[in-house]
């Protein structure tokens, strides 16, 4: 029984040992603890997925999109700020839409120009 508890210590020992000579440079080094090495090791996300820059929700034009469905009417001034893009890309996407029959285009130069979305009945 002493025998084995020699063991045990002696390799608890080698163990913190180990930790403290190596691990803690090695995660020194990197910046990161073991745990979230290890966490990372172990839930890290599966390399086929798409990444987070190509979410639909990270694109101007799906956000663009969804505000027109959101609002009644959205002009493109007001469209170029919540979505982030400048108005004349805005502009041009929305004249795409307009011709493809997605929206429509309501008012003039004078009382300003909105987009509808297009009732698809």
């Amino acid at each position: 029984m002493a025998f084995l508890l020699l063991i045990l210590l002696a390799s608890t020992l080698i163990f913190l040992m180990y930790y403290e000579l190596i691990w803690k440079g090695f995660e020194r080094e990197r910046g990161r603890s073991l745990v979230g090495m290890a966490g990372d090791f172990l839930f890290k996300e599966d390399p086929k997925a798409t990444p987070a820059s190509s979410n639909a929700w990270n694109d101007w034009k799906y956000r663009l999109t969804a505000e027109l469905h959101r609002r009644e009417r959205l002009n493109p001034q007001k469209a170029a700020q919540l979505v982030g893009a400048s108005t004349s890309d805005v502009e041009q996407y929305l004249d795409e839409l307009e011709s493809e029959g997605k929206v429509r285009q309501v008012g003039d130069a004078e009382r300003g120009v909105f987009y509808k979305i297009v009732n698809e009945s």
